[in-house]
């Protein structure tokens, strides 16, 4: 099931659910250039599971290293800096394939690292 979910709602997800995970789905430039949430004062670290390249290149092992860290059962949320296609089909591919049971909850918010709840 898909949820879009505000970045406050999506932290607070992840501090009131063991099983929440978050992944960043943006490219490593985008990791380096806008930063990356922070999640050490709930104890959790973000997920980096690229969705695409800097060109814009599918990454073919995406759910895979989703599922690397993820249970069926895990609360999953998917950031991502842009509401895109390809990431909003990669999130449903996970979903229609049942991989996971409670997931994806997407946030998309421009420069989410800077929100005061991810730092």
């Amino acid at each position: 099931m898909f949820r879009e979910l505000t970045p406050p709602e999506t932290y607070a997800e992840l501090a009131s659910h063991d099983d929440a995970i978050l992944v960043d789905c943006r490219s490593p430039a985008e990791w380096h250039f806008t930063g990356m949430p922070d999640l050490t004062a709930i104890g959790k670290k973000v997920v980096l599971a690229a969705i695409a390249d800097e060109g814009g290149r599918p990454n073919p092992q995406f759910v895979d290293e989703v599922k690397a860290v993820a249970t069926p059962t895990s609360r999953v949320s998917v950031i991502c800096r842009s509401t895109t296609l390809l990431a909003s089909s990669r999130c449903g591919h996970m979903a229609d394939l049942e991989l996971f049971q409670n997931a994806p909850y997407e946030t998309h918010e421009k420069d989410v690292a800077d929100r005061q709840e991810f730092r």
